[in-house]
């Protein structure tokens, strides 16, 4: 019987862990193409859910929100290299890999964050800001 108890507590310690580990559908940047493949499970959904699914470190970021020009599409342009790096593959005629997020914002709401038409460096306080948009 105390054997049983063993080996029952060990097989629930054995899911907690492998479900608290939950693999995350871009482990780097060449996985990127998941996101597309899976678009549809973030569209209407905060973006933190689709951060949540990225691995790799933010390094830059840009786009069009609601406080830069309410009249255009909205938009954030994650990338996963330096400045300088960046620089060094565009003087080669080829792009980083980039993620466009394109948002649905309906209520035309405007944002205290700092603006993101310049490329810049993405935050834990932009993950806050911008978190609950819906893409």
């Amino acid at each position: 019987m105390k054997h049983l108890v063993s080996i029952l507590l060990i097989s629930i310690f054995l899911c907690i862990v492998k479900f608290s580990c939950a693999q995350r559908m871009v482990q780097s940047v060449s996985d990127i193409r998941n996101l597309k493949i899976n678009e549809t499970q973030f569209i209407g959904k905060p973006l933190k859910v689709l951060l949540e699914q990225i691995k790799p470190k933010i390094l830059i970021v840009e786009g069009n929100l609601p406080n830069i020009n309410p009249e255009a599409n909205s938009f954030i342009n994650f990338r996963f290299v330096d400045r300088k790096e960046y620089d060094s593959i565009r003087s080669s005629g080829k792009f980083p890999t980039t993620v466009r997020i394109i948002f649905a914002l309906d209520d035309k709401r405007q944002l205290s964050g700092k603006p993101l038409i310049m490329q810049r460096i993405w935050t834990k306080e932009d993950e806050i800001e911008y978190g609950t948009m819906s893409t």
